[in-house]
């Protein structure tokens, strides 16, 4: 039934007009279009609201993982860090050096991460998961999205911002030599 009020307050004269045509007829689920909508599409949003937060989840994985790598690789480097700033390397081509490594990790992952969506996009034109749902761009869709926020979480990481400075890992150590001994630096 239609009507310009709240469908609601209408419910106890629905109910009467249907008793006086029929006392035996059973009146039930008596909701507007919004709520019968919102409830058909309950499912769906939680479902989607799920993948999403498994999606940040993994992101947040993912850039938890590279900070990692980099971390551990300046951490491995540090000799040669200090090496190249004593030998007159700027702070910039240190930071460049570090941060030329973290892309070449981002761009590898997102190369892999647009190789699996292309592939799982072609999931859906096969011939048994035909109507359900899902058009061929939906994954080719949501792997684009995943491949920029991954890129973005791991273009922040804090190792690649500095690692000639106090932040950017261990400190840099120099081994003296013992007195009496000259150390000779090719």
């Amino acid at each position: 039934m239609r009507t310009d009020g709240d469908p609601v307050s209408l419910s106890t004269a629905i109910r009467e007009a249907v008793r006086s045509v029929d006392a035996g007829q059973p009146v039930y689920s008596l909701a507007s279009m919004d709520q019968h909508i919102a409830n058909s599409l309950g499912p769906r949003r939680f479902a989607v609201h799920l993948l999403g937060l498994f999606a940040g989840i993994a992101v947040l994985m993912a850039a938890l993982g590279l900070y990692g790598v980099i971390r551990y690789t300046v951490a491995q480097r540090t000799q040669e860090i200090g090496i190249r700033m004593t030998l007159g390397a700027q702070r910039a081509q240190v930071l460049s050096l570090v941060v030329g490594h973290a892309l070449r990790l981002a761009v590898a992952g997102v190369v892999a991460g647009a190789v699996a969506a292309f592939v799982l996009a072609q999931l859906p034109r096969q011939p048994a998961l035909r109507g359900q749902g899902l058009r061929s761009r939906d994954l080719r869709d949501h792997g684009a999205g995943a491949a920029r926020g991954s890129l973005r979480g791991q273009l922040r990481t804090r190792p690649s911002r500095d690692p000639s400075g106090p932040d950017g890992g261990p400190p840099l150590r120099v081994k003296r030599p013992p007195p009496g001994e000259v150390a000779l630096v090719c």
